[in-house]
């Protein structure tokens, strides 16, 4: 998701375009209703062109995310680890 456009998002189709994948491969993903919504909300709080995750500044997000952390487990223990397409969450 942090380097996913607008022009990649099909909010109409549920659909998000995914460039550059785990194989380097480009390819559709579905939106369940869940990232649906959230990406909608967000757009409404966009202009709606260029990245969709950015900073307080507007500006693209850099790196990805290492995932979620919990108060409860040791630092080094993820949550959850999410794919490239915020689709799906796994627990760890």
């Amino acid at each position: 998701m942090y380097g996913t456009d607008w022009q990649d998002v099909d909010l109409a189709h549920c659909l998000i375009l995914i460039r550059h994948g785990k194989n380097g491969d480009s390819r559709y993903a579905r939106l369940n209703s869940i990232a649906l919504k959230a990406l909608t909300e967000v757009r409404k709080r966009s202009d709606g062109s260029g990245a969709v995750i950015r900073n307080l500044q507007g500006e693209r997000w850099p790196g990805r995310a290492i995932g979620l952390r919990s108060p409860f487990r040791k630092p080094e223990q993820r949550i959850f680890t999410g794919t490239t397409c915020a689709t799906r969450l796994r627990p760890v």
